[in-house]
């Protein structure tokens, strides 16, 4: 009996009809939060993954030697460990290079030089960085400073020259320096020299400076004629931990990437076999590796054209599935031009609001959107918006817990007017609904015209019919916002190791309290409790909107899918859905209390509207 007249009552059926386009709103932001993850995984993953044949990728271990080779038919002979025997390049003169038959010995130094931004080792074997700790990356629990540069693989930035891979060359130090030192303030150079033959002397020249994140780099002399390569064999460590076991949402697809920018766009890439980038020999005006919350790039003093080789570092004693690879990079000109190997070398914490300084656009490393919608802009510039806001709210009170209640709050509150629009215009709608059943009865035999006078019936009564089909649209409009907050919390440093009470310690990651109860895709890295909230808050949100009995499943399906997929979030998303959804609940009593039921309209014999009444007490 209830449920037959709440079926008739009109003021029931808005409110009903909300709560369908509720449900239907998180339905399709769910569907699209799917489809994204899954777009962009294959994106990241996949389709940058196509294999490139053997012929056109080589590994970087022995690439050098392989294109040397190939052009003079001979191949470069190891004379000692250290010292490079000297075998001209036969054809064109302005390909020689000699590595130098010298067999003076150069005493091994690894020089180690701390500034305010981080700590960096050198090598003159190879006259290359062979380590950095980057100082903001220290974590709470932290002892040292964490290490982005894999020791004993190679190092980073060493050179080829004529196609001789100079890495294994012992140069010497110009000038006296310590092996550490501390660099407060100023700059400080440091110069690598090498005789290739007598009389001819390379030079790399770094210098550092005390309160900046770049060091420059200057090779000597600048008409070296001869084809160049800069080579990163060692790739970049992560050091954040790798979360273990299956699940969805985990926010971690973004540790590893190439990233490069030509005159065009700036790229980011990640793949799984061998990649040959920029094959058209195009300009390239900055290109580095990626981690999680760092990046470190080679910034050209001038737009040159080269080659990037990528082939992954896969770590086979690595027994966690979810650890990505990392990059060994082989950038290669194939003319020399002056300036070439000039270069400047930025480590770069992913701070949203310091990578803008530098006006490279470096903040894209951070965030970035599908280039077909134009996302590499509005939806850029959304997630600064939302980082900004985060920020702002967190400079009052400090815990970005509550910024994000904050934030989800003021998202809402932006859309209750939209929303409280949509809810009048169904009620506007729903009121006139027995006015155009009558008006299709009267002509079930002709359609046409039954439309035809409907739509008058509209026109006549100042009512937009594509109403009903935005009923979801507010909930719609939080999915860009949604995503955006999903990829803030995965990269922006800012919410690295953010607390925000009691157990939830990391609103970057879930939150775990129990991590030895381990289920795959539900608890992948241990028992999670938001969730729970979320789940519980879902369900008394789709109760107060759906009373119909036919829907009743809808009212447990919704929170059980909700809480599956959450359980792996990182704990400021849940936190955001289930703030959420406590106002949604406010909000569903409000329009039950504020709006009036609508009245029942029906036709005259002359097809005027005819209004119901008000009883008289």
């Amino acid at each position: 009996m209830v449920a037959g007249i709440q079926s008739h009552n009109p003021h029931y059926q808005v409110v009903n009809t909300m709560g369908k386009n509720r449900i239907v709103g998180w339905l399709i932001i769910t569907l699209l939060f799917l489809v994204w993850m899954t777009y962009n995984s294959r994106v990241q993953q996949e389709k940058l993954a196509e294999k490139r044949t053997a012929d056109s990728i080589l590994a970087l271990s022995d690439t050098s030697q392989k294109r040397f080779k190939e052009t003079t038919g001979e191949i470069p002979i190891l004379k000692q460990p250290s010292i490079l025997h000297s075998t001209a390049i036969q054809g064109d003169s302005a390909n020689q290079a000699l590595a130098g038959d010298s067999i003076e010995h150069i005493e091994r130094q690894h020089l180690v030089f701390e500034t305010n931004e981080f700590i960096i080792g050198f090598d003159n074997q190879c006259a290359c960085i062979t380590s950095i700790q980057v100082k903001s990356l220290k974590g709470k629990t932290d002892t040292t400073y964490p290490q982005i540069i894999p020791q004993d693989k190679g190092g980073a930035l060493s050179i080829s020259l004529g196609g001789i891979d100079f890495s294994n060359i012992v140069w010497k130090v110009k000038g006296n320096h310590y092996e550490s030192t501390r660099l407060e303030e100023g700059q400080e150079t440091l110069e690598f020299t090498h005789e290739v033959v007598p009389g001819k002397t390379i030079s790399r020249i770094y210098t550092l400076y005390a309160d900046s994140q770049k060091i420059t780099h200057k090779f000597l002399p600048e008409n070296a004629g001869t084809k160049y390569g800069l080579l990163w064999k060692a790739g970049m460590e992560e050091t954040e931990e790798m979360p273990t076991g299956k699940g969805f949402g985990l926010n971690y697809s973004f540790f590893s990437e190439v990233t490069y920018h030509t005159l065009a766009s700036i790229e980011r890439k990640s793949f799984k076999e061998p990649e040959k980038i920029n094959e058209d020999a195009g300009v390239i005006k900055w290109v580095g590796l990626r981690r999680k919350y760092v990046a470190a790039l080679i910034n050209f003093k001038r737009n040159t054209h080269n080659v990037i080789y990528a082939t992954p570092l896969i770590n086979k004693d690595e027994k966690n599935e979810n650890a990505q690879h990392s990059y060994s990079l082989e950038i290669l000109g194939n003319e020399w031009e002056n300036g070439a190997l000039d270069f400047d070398f930025y480590v770069l914490p992913l701070q949203h609001k310091s990578l803008i300084s530098h006006g490279e656009g470096y903040e894209q490393i951070l965030f970035s959107g599908w280039e077909w919608v134009k996302g590499d802009y509005w939806f850029v510039k959304l997630c600064g918006g939302i980082l900004w806001l985060l920020n702002k709210f967190y400079s009052l009170i400090p815990n970005y817990g509550i910024a994000i209640i904050l934030l989800t709050l003021l998202v809402r509150l932006i859309l209750f007017p939209l929303t409280i629009a949509q809810t009048k215009s169904m009620s506007k709608m729903q009121a006139h609904s027995p006015a155009i059943k009558e008006i299709k009865e009267k002509n079930r035999g002709n359609p046409q015209k039954a439309n035809k006078e409907v739509m008058e019936y509209y026109r006549t009564q100042g009512i937009n019919p594509a109403a009903q089909m935005f009923g979801c649209f507010p909930m719609l409009l939080q999915f860009p916002v949604f995503i955006a907050l999903f990829i803030v919390l995965g990269r922006a440093l800012e919410l690295k190791e953010a607390f925000f009470f009691a157990w939830i310690s990391d609103l970057s990651r879930p939150d775990v309290l129990v991590e030895a109860l381990k289920i795959p895709y539900l608890f992948p890295q241990g028992l999670t409790i938001l969730p729970f909230f979320m789940a519980i808050t879902m369900y008394f949100q789709t109760k107060a909107t759906i009373t119909d009995p036919n829907q009743k499943a809808m009212v447990y399906m919704m929170p059980v899918m909700m809480f599956f997929f959450s359980a792996s979030f990182p704990s400021g998303l849940v936190l955001y859905w289930t703030i959420s959804n406590v106002f949604t609940i406010v909000q569903t009593v409000l329009v039950k209390r504020k709006i009036p039921a609508p009245k029942i309209i029906s036709l005259k014999k002359d097809g005027s509207p005819k209004f119901k009444k008000k009883k008289k007490r």
